[in-house]
């Protein structure tokens, strides 16, 4: 049995006068459900999705537009192991994409105040920004407190990501610095996180909560 969702996002952002961004999402996300094996449970899905990105710049007699289209299948597989009423096994393996954000791929300069030097730049979009590909692992085990009475849990993940998006200052021809987002090329996240809750029984509605992330990133810049 398959579930379907449908949705249609249309943006439009006007900035200043000469600049406008427009986004267009469709999505459709069909999910099978669960799928049930004694303690084990099993969650496959599979997300399409088709992007259309338009940024355009129009501003003292110049006329520049650049258009993205981009269509992603991006599966996904979930899986949990209730080894006891109290502890939980879980993993998982899913590819994802984030898209730009408005002002990554507006043109005009955000902030005209600033004067433009390396150490204060104008910060701006860039009119030619992809979206971030990555592929994420998961593994992780959860312990639950008797009587609702909290959880411990720890959690390792592993992300691989292309078309990583990363701000950069360079110099530009008419002499000023410019602060723009780019795709410098791959990335690899990896890490650890304990996360844990606590009811204090004597006293009513007081909980304590912990959480600690150790995090490594890896990059290799591409040069585009």
């Amino acid at each position: 049995k398959w579930k379907s969702t449908t949705v249609t996002l249309t943006y439009e952002l006007l900035k200043n006068a000469g600049y406008n961004v427009k986004l267009v999402w469709n999505i459709w996300n069909p999910v099978l459900d669960e799928i049930n094996i004694g303690h084990h449970v099993l969650t496959p899905g599979v997300r399409f999705e088709s992007f259309k990105q338009e940024s355009s710049y129009n501003l003292n007699a110049q006329d520049e537009t650049k258009e993205g289209n981009y269509n992603f299948t991006n599966p996904s597989l979930h899986y949990l192991w209730q080894i006891t009423d109290s502890i939980n096994i879980r993993s998982s393996v899913a590819k994802k994409i984030k898209k730009p954000k408005f002002d990554e791929i507006y043109a005009g300069i955000v902030d005209t105040t600033v004067a433009g030097t390396e150490a204060a730049p104008y910060e701006t979009g860039n009119l030619n920004l992809r979206p971030e590909r990555s592929l994420g692992y998961e593994l992780g085990a959860e312990y639950f407190f008797p009587d609702k009475g909290g959880v411990l849990s720890v959690n390792t993940y592993l992300r691989k990501i292309e078309d990583k998006i990363e701000k950069k200052i360079k110099l530009g021809t008419d002499g000023f610095y410019y602060k723009a987002p780019e795709n410098i090329g791959e990335a690899t996240l990896k890490g650890i996180e304990f996360d844990g809750s606590k009811t204090i029984e004597y006293i009513d509605g007081l909980s304590i909560h912990g959480n600690l992330t150790f995090m490594d990133a890896t990059v290799i810049e591409s040069g585009i």
